[in-house]
């Protein structure tokens, strides 16, 4: 296994697509003969659940839609007790497990997988792997899986430099507001916008309505007393490719 974490520390050295990374990351620690399942998260303030990057959820239903259902409704259940955890933790998936799956997602869990593991990560990141063996808390395996939540967090730590960036500079512009604070909801789409999201990608990724999102991004350059997203001085490039996203609010 530690051939494995040599393969995906030389990947990820040269890698630069988050869902690439995740995609090679959940090949390489397959624990078996094939791929695992992982979905990369964080949570905000209120615990509300941010979905950064996933590999493996493809169904009949489409990947998106269980990766929305396995965030909005199965995380949560599964997570309820378990937010706290600084410690990796292995799931079996026995009939407990695969009732609440079943029942949060609308779907049958497929027999190929047997453990999910919840790796703490970042402050506010977590991933969950499932892998296609059943795992003891053994000492060997914990102390992969520790060297693999090693792994992804400088990984993250790496991919996510810039955007700090974006959200110390939003929350400094937020504390010299003079007028209403930012919601942490329009300090999440702030950032988002910096990135250079379009109201329509802001929606798919927090599961808002695109007119939410535009109602929200209005109140967001109304504080700052800006008239658009022109106006933000530490703004990403918008995707060309997408005309019209230049003049959304």
């Amino acid at each position: 296994m530690i051939s494995n974490l040599k393969r995906i520390c030389d990947h990820l050295a040269i890698e630069k697509n988050v869902e690439r990374a995740i995609q090679l990351i959940a090949i390489n620690s397959c624990y078996s003969g094939n791929s695992s399942r992982l979905y990369v998260g964080r949570f905000h303030k209120n615990l509300e659940l941010f979905h950064f990057a996933s590999f493996g959820f493809d169904s009949q239903s489409g990947q998106d839609g269980l990766v929305r259902s396995y965030e909005r409704k199965f995380l949560p259940l599964l997570m309820a007790d378990s937010i706290q955890l600084d410690t990796v933790t292995f799931l079996n998936h026995d009939a407990s497990y695969l009732k609440l799956f079943t029942s949060a997602t609308g779907l049958n869990e497929d027999s190929m997988w047997r453990t999910t593991v919840i790796l703490p990560l970042l402050p506010n990141y977590f991933a969950t792997l499932s892998i296609q063996i059943e795992l003891m808390d053994e000492g060997r395996d914990r102390e992969y899986f520790d060297a693999l939540r090693s792994v992804i967090n400088l990984y993250l730590t790496l991919d996510t430099k810039a955007s700090r960036s974006r959200r110390v500079s939003a929350r400094i512009r937020n504390e010299n507001l003079h007028g209403p604070r930012l919601t942490e909801r329009q300090e999440l789409i702030l950032e988002l916008i910096q990135e250079g999201k379009t109201n329509a990608n802001i929606a798919h990724a927090m599961g808002y309505s695109e007119s939410l999102i535009r109602q929200e991004s209005i109140a967001i350059y109304r504080k700052l007393g800006i008239e658009g997203r022109k106006d933000l001085s530490m703004q990403a490039p918008i995707d060309e490719s997408n005309s019209g996203d230049e003049l959304e609010p």
